[in-house]
Parts: structure tokens; C-alpha cells; sequence
């Protein structure tokens, strides 16, 4: 079985993959993004995986997500 990685991921949403690893961490308890389908502990590092069959699945939930950047909604603007 074949998984996709956070660059995967990156990739399907137009972003980089620091900014997907940074909304795992983020959007953890508030807007979950989806769970992945496997995770591979490689000493302290995880490696997350999902289907390939769920990048509609991460293009609901980025449609949905709330905050700086989301789409149609200005960015915040600095004083």
C-alpha cells in the first residue's frame, strides 16, 4: 500500500510541507486536520501517512479551516 507524506499533502494544498506539519500541531485539539491512515515511529521521529484517496478529504477541511490565510478572509493587518 502506497501512503502520501505531509510533502504530499503540501503538494495537493499548494503549500509547503513545514506549513502542513505546522497545522498538525496547530489545529490539533480546535480543527483536527484528517487523521492519517499509518504512522511509522522511527526513534523520536513519526512519520505520518495517508491514502491517496483522501486529498478531498484535506481539501474539505482546508476549505473549512479558520484563521490567518484561510481563504476569504483578509490577513490581519499589523499596527
Amino acid at each position: 500500500m502506497r501512503y502520501v507524506g505531509v510533502a504530499g499533502v503540501a503538494s495537493w494544498l499548494d503549500v509547503s510541507p513545514p506549513t502542513v506539519t505546522k497545522w498538525l500541531t496547530r489545529y490539533a485539539d480546535s480543527h483536527p486536520c484528517p487523521p492519517p491512515d499509518a504512522e511509522v515511529v522511527e526513534g523520536e521521529k513519526i512519520t505520518r501517512g495517508w491514502l491517496p484517496e483522501r486529498e478531498s478529504d484535506w481539501r474539505a477541511w482546508d476549505a473549512g479551516r479558520v484563521g490567518q490565510g484561510a481563504a476569504g478572509r483578509p490577513k490581519p493587518r499589523k499596527s
